[in-house]
This record gives structure tokens, C-alpha cells and sequence, in this order.
């Protein structure tokens, strides 16, 4: 099960990601594009977990909290 993570601050990274997430539960994979040209975060992330449960905790736990400056969205992908 697949959760989109918007509105991330553009200094936050892949390890970032994966350390606020792996708090509440186990991850299967994550992802923060960037831009080719400025390799800036484009400010979201996916993160892919085991079930749906577990998705449905992550967002519970994280959606609406602030991270470094930005308040985050979270919400099934």
C-alpha cells in the first residue's frame, strides 16, 4: 500500500523520509523525486508499506504534523 507525503520541505532527503515514517511502522520502499536540472526535492515523497493498516497508522501518526518548516499531507497515493 502506497502513501503520498506532501508539502516536504525541499532540504529533506530519502534518509530523512525513511527515519520519520520507520517510527510508526515498517517500510517497504520510499522515494522523494528531484529535479533533474536543480537535483531539488520536488516536495512530496511516496512511501510504500506492507498493508493497509499500517498505511492507514502512518497517516493517523503523521498527517498534519510539522516537519522542519512545512506542515505535511499525508494520505493514501
Amino acid at each position: 500500500t502506497k502513501i503520498y507525503i506532501g508539502n516536504l520541505d525541499f532540504s529533506l532527503n530519502n534518509n530523512d523520509l525513511q527515519r520519520l515514517f520507520k517510527k510508526f511502522v515498517e517500510i517497504r520502499s520510499f522515494n522523494i523525486p528531484y529535479n533533474r536540472n536543480t537535483n531539488q526535492s520536488k516536495g512530496y515523497g511516496i512511501v510504500s508499506l506492507y498493508n493497509h493498516i499500517d498505511a492507514q497508522k502512518a497517516i493517523t501518526e503523521m498527517n498534519g504534523r510539522q516537519v522542519v518548516s512545512r506542515v505535511i499531507r499525508v494520505k493514501f497515493a
